[in-house]
């Protein structure tokens, strides 16, 4: 579901429907955080793509604190899990 909720986030998202993009993408970051130590790579690599998106949306929305915040709690998933083709779009967020 985490994952449909995902993308359907960023749907809207690249669409411009940046109220629509934003639920759907709370949703699966708070799934796919609580998977906590029994997440596999692709779901944390899931988690990443949900908190990037949020951070595009509340930059967007001129919530820059919560941007910073998002786009700050990637950076250590993507470490972690060698998600090195990642990271560099990561830091430049």
């Amino acid at each position: 579901k985490a994952y449909l909720l995902c993308r359907e986030g960023f749907l809207h998202l690249h669409t411009g429907h940046l109220n629509e993009a934003l639920p759907p993408l709370l949703e699966a970051e708070s799934i796919l955080h609580g998977m906590g130590e029994n997440a596999g790579l692709k779901d944390d690599f899931m988690l990443t793509l949900a908190l990037s998106g949020l951070g595009d949306i509340y930059l967007r929305l001129d919530e820059e604190q919560k941007s910073l915040e998002a786009y700050r709690k990637v950076i250590p998933i993507v470490e972690a899990r060698r998600l090195r083709p990642r990271l560099a779009w990561h830091y430049l967020n």
